[in-house]
């Protein structure tokens, strides 16, 4: 169970740092990462984490995430 936690940390670490570059009509266009920079954005891009983290399907599945948010959070310099 651990090692298949392992996996798809991994996983969702490649898939979360790609996430913070791509434009999001969200944020107006903007990667999560640039508007993260920006004062009037910056809760948004903290909200669309904290909505990510809410569906997380280790919680879902196993009672404890499956993926550490603040690891993405820090990427876009939100921490």
């Amino acid at each position: 169970e651990e090692e298949d936690l392992a996996l798809v940390r991994n996983f969702l670490d490649a898939a979360y740092l790609e996430w913070a570059d791509q434009p999001l009509a969200a944020l107006g266009g903007q990667t999560p990462r640039h508007a993260a920079a920006q004062p009037a954005l910056r809760v948004q891009v903290a909200e669309l984490i904290d909505e990510i983290a809410h569906h997380d399907f280790g919680m879902l599945r196993l009672g404890k995430p499956a993926y550490d948010y603040n690891v993405l959070r820090a990427h876009v310099g939100l921490v």
